[in-house]
Order: structure tokens, then sequence, then C-alpha cells
């Protein structure tokens, strides 16, 4: 149920984005982030069944595997834009965040399999 409603929530954003823009800012170029932002949309729509449960090693007691799991996946975010920012530009950089998002459902769910032993 979670990605259907982000699904429906992303396009609208998604959809709704270029006006948007127009109307928070009164500078022109704004609207061309918009395929940027998709980008970054898409990332967090196929991420958005496991965003609840980012906190879940907190939550079970284990702060130190949750800072190793935010660790790494910031290491992941800044090689991944190093990466993608060099050959797509800002593009890039919006790639290697959705990418990012997208890696911490594989680690979340890795860690806590591992840690807790909870298949998510």
């Amino acid at each position: 149920v979670t990605y259907s409603l982000m699904l429906v929530v992303g396009l609208i954003a998604i959809a709704l984005y270029p006006a948007w823009t127009s109307l928070v800012t009164n500078k022109p170029g704004f609207e061309d982030s918009w395929p940027l932002f998709t980008l970054l949309m898409a990332g967090i729509v196929l991420s958005a069944g496991y965003i609840p449960f980012g906190n879940i090693l907190l939550q079970a007691g284990r702060p130190a595997r949750h800072t190793s799991m935010i660790g790494l996946l910031v290491l992941f975010n800044i090689l991944a834009n190093m990466v993608c920012i060099q050959l797509w530009g800002a593009a890039g950089a919006a790639l290697a965040t959705g990418l990012s998002f997208v890696a911490s459902v594989f680690l979340l769910r890795f860690m806590t399999k591992t840690t807790i032993g909870i298949s998510l």
C-alpha cells in the first residue's frame, strides 16, 4: 500500500513541480530543475516501503549498528556522486542521491536480518 500511495504522491509532485516552482519563485529557470526533481522523487518512491523502518536498529537497541548503516549510506552517496557528477553533472548528482535511497533498502534489509534476525 505504501508503494502505491507514494507512487501517486510522487507522480502528482512531479506533474505539479514546474507550476509550483513558478509560483514560489519569480525567477525564470527554476522549472528547468524538473528532471532533477524527477530523479530524486523516483529514488524516494522506489524506497518508500522501507523508509518507515529506517530506525528499526535504534528501536532494537542497536545504535552502533544504526550509525554504521547511516555511515555506509553516506559513503555510498559520496562515492556515487563523485562518479555520477563527473559523467552527468547535476543530473548525476540527482541520480546518485536517488540511487542512495534505493541502496538504503538493501542495506537496511541486510543489517536488520544480520543484526536482529528480522527479515523486512
